[in-house]
């Protein structure tokens, strides 16, 4: 990294792309149905940090639903992390991710905490350290 040793601190040892197909879940007792051609994940890990976009169209939304998870994130986390994102298919409201140390799901909520939007258009994005 513009140096001319290869010292161990001057190296890139982990580097990665991909996509992911979200898996998700609802609380509150709701449940859904995605489309699933536009329920899309990618991430780009450079050494621990891992940064994750999702843009999914949840439909067939029924019941309460106080929070919607992405339940496979592609890497465990390993402290606390948040992220932001935008309903944009009915209500434009933000939302707001969520990930907690030791995991691999990330909470979905409205803005401010409170419910996000039924058959909910997302587009989310998240960076975080891995363990």
């Amino acid at each position: 990294l513009g140096v001319s040793s290869a010292t161990a601190a001057n190296l890139l040892d982990d580097y990665e792309e991909a996509t992911f197909v979200p898996t998700w879940t609802v609380a509150g007792g709701g449940s859904l149905g995605v489309a699933p051609s536009t329920n899309v994940g990618t991430y780009t890990k450079i050494g621990r940090m891992c940064t994750i976009s999702i843009d999914s169209y949840i439909l067939a939304t029924t019941g309460t639903i106080t929070s919607y998870s992405c339940t496979n994130l592609p890497f465990t986390s390993a402290a606390p992390a948040t992220g932001m994102g935008q309903e944009f298919g009915h209500t434009g409201y933000g939302t707001l991710g969520t990930i907690a140390a030791s995991s691999t799901t990330v909470k979905i909520t409205k803005y401010d905490g409170g419910s996000p939007p039924t058959n909910a258009y997302m587009r989310l994005g998240i960076t975080y350290q891995t363990t």
